[in-house]
């Protein structure tokens, strides 16, 4: 029989799979997840060497090793996996890695969750949210669950194991060991040598080209970082493998086994075939980049050689044991960006002279613009509740909604279309929707904002369920339930917890659509896209304008001889602020800078004023500290305003106690 991923290719991929000459595929990946320290990098090298290094380094992104069972002698009495090769990948446990998990974890693997012995608080909550994570992006792949340091913590145990098989059935085995005293070492050997003879395409009979066609493959970006596409077909020709098709269909294949790196969504590259730790290193100094942090994830694209080439290794930052610093062209730091947008981790506004990661967006939720939406009786209301909901859905729903955005944060957005607005939030494994005013396009925009779900959705082993919450009580009904009683005739829908209430279905549904009913909605909106979307780049256009100019007004302000002393440490002062602080000492600012030019208008040179004048256009606060702050201080040391910058600055150190004010006016 064919495997999956060949039927999925087409009536002709599954001819030439019989016509070829075909040969067992006896090669696995072993996927090892788990919390930073908790001994993953330490198990691999047990399994592999027998050995235990003390301070063993942290995986930083992933560190891939290829071990031949029969050639292992650590795998000695593991006969059965003789004429195997297994690749361990052992993924960094930082939660910033996890998003892009989503482009290396394949379903037909085994894994093995690593968990520290050593913090057995909540043990079933750790194990389920870890599992239901493996599962929507893993499948139903065979895991072993593996508590590490025991000899820490001997008291350690696994509670409610019957229960947490009879949820999750590919939790196969629950193992206490311990890295540094060899305990249970060889058990794990043995249940590795049990599952993956039973995993799927373990014994999987492929075109013995496409074999070959692996191995130049795995050689080649053993020496460089990536193959192009015209080397890839000089390979596969070479292999005897001729017709474009049965091409793509070689490497769409070792790509979904995991044996090769092959992004077919980004083709209009020359990196056609990638090794993952080039892929892994560079997408991580942009995810991780403390200026990237310190914009509060609103990156100047000409930031983005000095981020990924330049930018200062991160304090406790884990290194892989391969470790090498790489440096990225223009054309390779742009793939890198691209591959983030593909993946919805991130997106360009629209004249594309910025990039906003939603991961590092402010997160904060704006209570001042969110409380009208929240408090309001004129909505639609739908909620999303899923088993598991994966990190990087929220950043995905993000990009898929920036067209429509007025206001975003890290877990949340407000958009608006044609005079209604859409509250879009995540908590508690739930995406929650809520769209007001605008009578006859609230369920225009529901409808939209459902189209985007759903499609991220689709990648998921397991969809999740769409709610209604029922007005007056904290209670939801199921809309798909909703749908079918409505088709059965039925007019109510009743509760008897937590009080006695029956509601009319017809009004529980009322503008929400039915698929078929978003569909046609989609279509008619389409007819006037053209339109929106020239107005919505001119505003985006505007935008961009202003923070292009507010960021150069700063980098100006910030090369004054004036402004050294607190050239260092504006930044992180202004992380240091609670958001009321940050809101209290904008005002503070703002209130004495307008005195200032209130008084001495006639006095400042033009450049102030254009600063002035642009600063006080914004109403994001967090800019009017960034630049309010080393413009109060040029003032305060150059102009004859009628306040003395030194006293003011101590007035404010006191009311805050942020160093920023203790260095003001030192100059």
């Amino acid at each position: 029989i064919p495997p999956l991923e060949i039927v999925k290719q087409g009536s002709q991929s599954v001819l030439d799979w019989f016509d070829a000459i075909k040969k067992e595929l006896r090669e696995i990946k072993i996927i090892l997840l788990g919390d930073p320290k908790a001994g993953k990098t330490s198990l691999l090298r047990r399994l592999k060497e027998d050995e235990f290094v003390e301070n063993e380094v942290q995986t930083d992104g992933i560190n891939i090793e290829r071990l031949e069972f029969g050639k292992c002698k650590t795998f000695e009495k593991q006969t059965s996996l003789h004429k195997l090769t297994g690749h361990f990948w052992d993924f960094g446990g930082q939660e910033i890695m996890h998003a892009t998990h989503q482009f290396f974890l394949t379903k037909r693997s085994v894994y093995i969750l690593v968990l520290d012995a050593r913090k057995d608080n909540n043990i079933v909550t750790q194990i389920k949210q870890w599992v239901k994570r493996i599962k929507a992006t893993g499948g139903n792949s065979d895991i072993i669950i593996v508590a590490n340091q025991s000899d820490v913590n001997s008291g350690f145990g696994f509670e409610n194991e019957y229960e947490l098989q009879k949820e999750f059935p590919q939790i196969k085995y629950f193992i206490k060991t311990s890295c540094k005293t060899s305990e249970n070492i060889d058990l794990i050997k043995e249940k590795l040598a049990d599952l993956i003879p039973k995993a799927e395409l373990f014994n999987t009979e492929i075109d013995v080209r496409w074999i070959n066609i692996k191995e130049h493959l795995q050689n080649e970006i053993e020496v460089g970082y990536f193959l192009s596409e015209d080397r890839f077909r000089e390979i596969c020709v070479v292999s005897k493998l001729e017709e474009k098709v049965s091409q793509k269909n070689a490497i769409s294949f070792l790509n979904d086994l995991g044996l090769v790196l092959h992004f077919n969504e980004v083709n209009d590259y020359e990196y056609y075939i990638l090794d993952p730790y080039w892929i892994t290193y560079g997408v991580y100094q942009i995810l991780t980049s403390k200026l990237a942090g310190d914009q509060k994830g609103i990156v100047c694209l000409s930031d983005l050689e000095y981020i990924i080439n330049e930018e200062e290794d991160k304090k406790e930052m884990y290194l892989a044991s391969n470790f090498k610093k790489i440096i990225y062209n223009n054309h390779q730091r742009r793939f890198l960006l691209d591959i983030l947008c593909q993946f919805k981790l991130c997106f360009y506004l629209l004249d594309r002279s910025y990039f906003i990661i939603p991961d590092l967006l402010e997160t904060s939720e704006p209570e001042e613009l969110t409380e009208t939406i929240r408090s309001s009786d004129d909505s639609i209301q739908l909620i999303y509740s899923y088993e598991y909901l994966p990190k990087s859905i929220m950043p995905q729903i993000l990009v898929e909604t920036h067209f429509l955005h007025f206001k975003i944060w890290r877990t949340g957005c407000i958009l608006k279309y044609q005079g209604c607005e859409a509250l879009i939030t995540n908590y508690d494994n739930q995406i929650r929707i809520k769209v007001t005013n605008g009578h006859k396009t609230k369920k225009n925009l529901l409808a939209i904002i459902r189209s985007k779900i759903d499609h991220i959705n689709v990648r998921l082993t397991n969809n999740p369920n769409m709610l209604i919450p029922l007005p007056g009580v904290n209670v939801y009904a199921d809309y798909e339930d909703l749908l079918e009683r409505d088709k059965d005739g039925e007019r109510y829908y009743s509760i008897y917890k937590p009080e006695k209430r029956r509601f009319e279905i017809s009004q529980l549904l009322e503008g929400i659509s039915t698929q078929d009913e978003i569909k046609q909605l989609l279509s008619e909106i389409k007819q006037n896209q053209e339109n929106q979307s020239f107005e919505h780049r001119k505003i985006i256009a505007n935008l961009t304008e202003i923070m292009n100019q507010l960021d150069l007004h700063y980098q100006y302000l910030m090369s004054l001889p004036q402004n050294g002393l607190i050239k260092n440490e504006i930044i992180d002062s202004i992380k240091n602020c609670t958001n009321q602080q940050t809101k209290e000492i904008s005002d503070d600012i703002i209130k004495t800078i307008s005195n200032a030019f209130e008084i001495h208008q006639g006095d400042l040179d033009e450049k102030l004023i254009e600063i002035y004048t642009d600063l006080i256009k914004t109403d994001d606060v967090q800019i009017k500290l960034k630049l309010g702050i080393p413009l109060i201080n040029l003032l305060g040391v150059n102009v004859e305003t009628e306040f003395d910058i030194k006293n003011w600055a101590d007035k404010m150190y006191k009311k805050y106690e942020l160093k920023i004010f203790k260095i003001m006016g030192l100059v």
